[in-house]
């Protein structure tokens, strides 16, 4: 109860703030509204101004100069869209009792341009078929940011083919009598450049084949902007330098030139990182407690791009150190080798946590990996894992004791990863697939499975930032063995799961502590974020999810929901929270809440 009466008045003193602050401010925004758009959707136009409607607490000082550019911007966008003269108009009605303003704008959209016809001057470089891949098309509206990408179009076409030097130039012919428009497009394609030699500048302590496997080219080919994209791509996943630059040592000149084929010399230019590193981080969390990070590393070994590095991790309930070294380029093939000893303590330290279980444990594991494209991650891992001692607090249904007997395991990860950003997503979605097969390498080893699948989408539509997800697995034992290790069991509840339970207590034993099941269903159904004001941000969110003891024993009815509200302050080193969830089965009694403060988002 405590806690929830900071976050109450923390709220209440924050409101207050603003709205102190809004007395002392000229004339707010009541309402907008918009009238004969046709075309286009009232949402869409006022996408486009910088005045807003109310939104809680959110509340839009009024100027004519912000008016006058918010009409001026939906005039250019109507234009842009083909309206050959829209008409904009706009009424005011002041309302002096509460110092606001009701805005009214009227559209009249009259005529609109179509695209009459679309030619190429010089096609014979392109496949006959590209005009019918264009963002413009005969007999559609004329839509002028159509026209200049799909010169960008072409023009990627073309240097994806070798002509680099490549310009495009579109005209447009407009009929203001039929309200029609000719669109061309004039090419100027420059030679087709092939790649003489290869000149590497900037290396000092980094051996010439560390640049050279990553480039995608090699003399005699023909140089196009995939290869150069994808070189530079490669030589920046290897961490190893600050900056690189791919490009043709040509001058502009041969721009002018005939599409004969010109063999020139390709630079790359790097400037190398810092190759030993330091970092290190110390947070609060809700279950964590005090949690700090180290890691050491060096990562150009040999002057080779070998990687060596110690990692150590300290919380209330983990500790671990790990070795780690780094072969790039394993046999001459584009896969990273990565050797990993290891030490881990899952035990309470300083503090008193339930946990589900408390063990030591050493090993290492061999991982065979690329990242591909920043998108797709592949890996696959041979892991020893030596049991040094387990137990658990209490056996019951759900769980029976476990041997402190050896894992080995094979392990394949997947990842495809499409967030536009990876510490604050608000477009794009999260893919990850995890399969373990224990038991391998004949006895005396535990002998199981595990599917582990985690999918986060993230989209942004006005003011809020909207996520959704399912995290569903399965462990299942095979062979001699008769229950999955416990270490590897599932369990819910806490900030990233289901909010609302404790960490790892959706399911617990008869004496209430975290108890761990072989299925696992935790479905985000939406957390919305929306602006307070400044940095702050509020959020609500709708959570559930249930641990079964097997395959057999999966109900949808025993589901649990949780949801409430949330704070996040956005600061520049990441995001903090404060998120206040309710089991929503038992409203009205006692301890049916949790509030989860942590740094960084849910998912």
């Amino acid at each position: 109860m405590k806690n929830i009466n900071i976050v109450i008045s923390t709220l209440m003193l924050l409101t207050f703030s603003y709205n102190l602050l809004a007395e002392n401010s000229d004339i707010h925004v009541a309402s907008i509204k918009i009238h004969g758009n046709e075309t286009f959707s009232t949402d869409t136009l006022l996408s486009l101004m910088e005045i807003r409607k109310p939104f809680l607490f959110w509340k839009t000082t009024y100027s004519d100069f912000k008016l006058h550019e918010d009409l001026n911007a939906i005039t250019v966008f109507y234009r842009s869209q083909g309206f050959i003269n829209p008409n904009i108009t706009h009424e005011l009605r002041f309302d002096s009792s509460d110092n606001k303003v009701h805005i009214e704008i009227t559209i009249e959209e009259n005529k609109r341009i179509k695209v009459s016809s679309i030619s190429i001057t010089n096609d014979s470089i392109f496949d006959i078929g590209i005009i019918s891949t264009l963002n413009s098309r005969i007999g559609e509206p004329l839509i002028y940011p159509f026209v200049n990408s799909d010169a960008r179009k072409l023009i990627d076409t073309l240097a994806n083919t070798g002509f680099l030097k490549a310009s495009v130039k579109p005209v447009l012919e407009i009929d203001s009598t039929s309200f029609t428009a000719a669109i061309s497009f004039i090419i100027t394609p420059g030679p087709c450049i092939f790649v003489n030699d290869i000149r590497i500048e900037g290396l000092s302590t980094v051996e010439r084949t560390v640049v050279s496997r990553e480039l995608t080219f090699k003399k005699g080919d023909t140089l196009t902007s995939r290869h150069i994209k994808e070189s530079q791509r490669n030589l920046f996943q290897t961490r190893m330098f600050n900056f690189v630059n791919i490009f043709a040592d040509i001058s502009d000149s041969v721009s002018f030139l005939s599409s004969a084929d010109t063999f020139i010399t390709v630079v790359v230019s790097v400037d190398q990182a810092r190759y030993f590193s330091i970092d290190a981080g110390i947070r609060y969390g809700t279950y964590e407690r005090l949690y700090s990070s180290l890691n050491l590393s060096y990562n150009n070994l040999f002057r080779k791009g070998h990687s060596i590095g110690l990692c150590g991790l300290l919380s209330g309930f983990e500790q671990s150190i790990e070795f780690y070294y780094v072969f790039p380029w394993f046999f001459g093939i584009p896969f990273d080798l990565t050797i990993r000893p290891y030490y881990r303590r899952h035990d309470t330290l300083f503090f008193t946590i339930p946990l589900a279980y408390e063990g030591e444990f050493n090993g290492f594991s061999f991982n065979i990996g690329r990242n591909f494209d920043d998108i797709f991650l592949f890996d696959i891992a041979f892991e020893y894992e030596n049991v040094l001692r387990i137990s658990i607090p209490e056996v019951d249904s759900l769980t029976e004791d476990i041997p402190a007997t050896d894992n080995r395991s094979i392990i394949i990860n997947l990842t495809y990863d499409k967030r536009n950003n990876i510490l604050n997503p608000v477009n794009g979605f999260l893919e990850q697939m995890t399969f373990r097969i224990g038991g391998l390498g004949g006895s005396g080893a535990n002998r199981f499975f595990k599917i582990t699948n985690n999918f986060h989408l993230y989209f942004k539509t006005g003011f809020f930032i909207i996520t959704s997800g399912i995290i569903g697995g399965w462990a299942q034992v095979y062979g001699q063995s008769e229950s999955v290790p416990v270490q590897y069991q599932f369990f819910g509840g806490g900030p990233q799961t289901v909010r609302g339970y404790p960490r790892d207590k959706l399911i617990t034993t008869s004496s209430g502590d975290p108890s761990g099941g072989n299925v696992e269903l935790i479905l985000h159904f939406f957390d919305i974020q929306f602006p307070l004001f400044w940095l702050l941000y509020g959020a609500i969110f709708l959570d559930a999810g249930y641990i079964w003891s097997d395959i057999g024993s999966v109900k949808l009815s025993d589901i649990k929901f949780t949801a409430g509200p949330a704070l996040r302050l956005n600061t520049p080193v990441g995001m903090i929270r404060i998120d206040s969830g309710f089991q929503l089965h038992r409203l009205g009694k006692k301890d049916n809440y949790q509030i989860h403060f942590g740094i960084g988002r849910p998912f």
